[in-house]
């Protein structure tokens, strides 16, 4: 894993008066909003067994407005149960121990009794039926719409698990970094809504450039980019550049991850402190 140091200069899309609502992570308001957090956190690999995809929502649409009071603090006061369904892998990169969480998602519908119903588990075989068994016994008061969508990312806090060579590694001594096909790349494409301009903003996003090149794994780190317009400009941002894979100390082509720092300032770009 490295650091890329970029400086993005805040760029206004078409006019907005007013911030939008977040809804809260994890249980969605109103479609539209609803959706861009899912294009954020969910990767879309998953989203079909997940029944987060246009066909899966056509179903059973995501938790409306109404329930969402009732059915977001609950969930989120349990999240901690899932998360240490999961395990914590500890990296070995060079003389360092990295720990980080094993990622997974969770989505289920809540009936009219209150009671979680078609729970669907995207992660680890392993860690999978203890999710479920988890998400099973929680019960929430009756919603005024039942059998409606509520999804939850996951981060690991559980048991540890050693791993020698993961999917992606850390770019320690002897290996190449990944790169912007064309320097600044990232810094010039992310256009942020106009209620952010002005404002200056730091945060951190994760995410591995793979083999091919391809991006996978975005993640943001700190906030205040999990608000959720920055964040969606940043991966699109990260998604549109064209990105030259870092290779392994024997000189073959490896998933490598980059830990990208930003600072969103309302004139022109300047290097990062």
């Amino acid at each position: 894993m490295f650091r890329m140091q970029v400086a993005v200069v805040v760029t206004a899309l078409a006019a907005c008066a007013t911030a939008p609502k977040v809804p809260a992570v994890g249980v969605a308001g109103e479609p539209a909003r609803a959706r861009d957090w899912i294009e954020l956190l969910v990767p879309g690999v998953v989203r079909p067994a997940l029944a987060l995809d246009a066909s899966g929502l056509a179903e059973h649409p995501l938790t409306s407005n109404a329930d969402v009071a009732i059915i977001d603090p609950l969930v989120q006061e349990r999240k901690p149960e899932v998360n240490r369904c999961l395990p914590v892998r500890v990296i070995k990169a060079g003389a360092k121990s990295i720990r980080d969480g094993k990622e997974g998602w969770a989505s289920f519908l809540v009936d009219a009794a209150g009671e979680p119903a078609d729970i669907r588990v995207e992660t680890a075989k392993e860690d999978a039926e203890c999710v479920r068994s988890a998400i099973a016994g929680w019960r929430f008061p009756s919603p005024k719409e039942p059998d409606r969508r509520v999804w939850i990312p996951m981060e690991g806090t559980g048991r540890e698990l050693a791993v020698e060579r993961p999917a992606e590694e850390f770019a320690v001594t002897g290996y190449v970094r990944p790169r912007e096909a064309v320097r600044g790349c990232v810094a010039s494409s992310v256009r942020i809504p106009p209620y952010l301009a002005g404002l200056t903003m730091r945060a951190t996003v994760k995410f591995a450039v793979l083999r091919d090149g391809s991006v996978s794994r975005f993640r943001v780190l700190e906030a205040p980019i999990a608000q959720l317009d920055a964040g969606l400009a940043v991966k699109r941002a990260v998604e549109r550049c064209e990105w030259v894979p870092g290779k392994d100390p024997s000189g073959a082509p490896a998933a490598i991850w980059v830990v990208l720092p930003l600072r969103f300032q309302g004139g022109p770009i300047a290097p990062q402190p």
